[in-house]
């Protein structure tokens, strides 16, 4: 739903996005949230798979340090400032959720949130078969 504090919850994965083991608890320390304005999914998941993004795709960047296995668009900032994600969680934005394992940046699966105004979703699951862009 446009303008909520949307939850990630992540407890369920257990292989990344190139499938190696992960312990969703331990070993992710980071998310990213970006924001892509005029871009659906399908566009984003093609640009990256054929390393066709572009910095300029992206609107917005932000950060946060899960202390469990879920975030919420409130605890994203940037260089330790909290932002109002959810102020800016609007419809024509299409964002990515990546998490990252502490043993690397690389992103270590990914989520799309498109904002619906038909919909009164606020929290939504992370799964294996979820958190991964097939070409």
């Amino acid at each position: 739903m446009p303008g909520s504090d949307v939850v990630v919850d992540f407890s369920a994965l257990t292989v990344d996005v190139q499938g190696h083991p992960i312990d969703a608890a331990l070993d992710i320390d980071q998310a990213a949230l970006f924001a892509f304005r005029g871009l659906e999914p399908l566009e984003i998941r093609d640009r990256l798979v054929n390393n066709e993004l572009a910095q300029s795709d992206i609107a917005g960047w932000l950060t946060a340090f899960p202390q469990g296995t879920s975030v919420a668009l409130s605890e994203f900032g940037t260089m330790g400032n909290k932002l109002d994600a959810p102020h800016y969680f609007v419809a024509g934005t299409t964002w990515m959720v990546a998490l990252q394992a502490n043993e690397g940046r690389t992103a270590s699966s990914l989520l799309f949130l498109v904002p619906d105004a038909r919909t009164e979703v606020d929290a939504v699951s992370m799964l294996n078969e979820t958190s991964h862009i097939d070409a």
